[in-house]
């Protein structure tokens, strides 16, 4: 008996899939490696957040949140950043050469690499990146946990970070295609 498994989706013999859910599937299985990877983490970080039985399975759930945004924003960069701003993306990602936080990726680098801040695009879910980022970092830091409530909202916010950066990674700004 053959079974996919994605997510927390089970398919095999006799499932039955909406079209919705099949189109789902499908754009989940032509996805590059690191789009599904960050995809999983939000799904898990969204059902840990809700249905976690302890204060650590739920933070877990906020601790994946933010890697899912962490690892798109640096591979929406990348994949995106124009070749004459290589050297200059590879050290402002590499943490040792100019510590930049991760939200501030959100920020300049994405409207260099992408055409688009989410720091002036979408001021609420720029402001609730800063707030998953800083509830990741107590937590690990110093196990601050947050409320249900709260991770729950993290873990929609890192959703809305992955949907905010397709859009964004699409999109070219006059910047991206003149010569430099």
């Amino acid at each position: 008996m053959a079974r996919l498994v994605v997510g927390r989706l089970v398919i095999g013999p006799g499932s039955e899939l909406t079209t919705e859910q099949a189109n789902g599937v499908k754009a989940l299985l032509h996805d590059e490696p690191g789009d599904l990877a960050a995809r999983q983490f939000t799904q898990d970080a969204e059902w840990l957040t809700r249905w976690g039985t302890t204060d650590d399975e739920r933070m877990l759930g906020v601790v994946l949140a933010a890697l899912a945004a962490e690892t798109s924003v640096k591979q929406a960069l990348e994949q995106r950043c124009p070749d004459s701003m290589r050297p200059l993306l590879g050290a402002v990602l590499d943490h040792r050469n100019l510590p930049l936080s991760i939200h501030a990726l959100f920020d300049g680098p994405a409207k260099g690499a992408l055409g688009v801040s989410l720091r002036e695009s979408d001021r609420r879910l720029w402001s609730a990146a800063g707030k998953l980022f800083t509830a990741r970092n107590k937590y690990v830091h110093s196990l601050d946990i947050q409320s249900r409530e709260e991770a729950i909202e993290h873990a929609e916010t890192a959703g809305a970070l992955l949907a905010w950066l397709a859009v964004a990674a699409t999109q070219t700004s006059v910047d991206n295609v003149l010569p430099g």
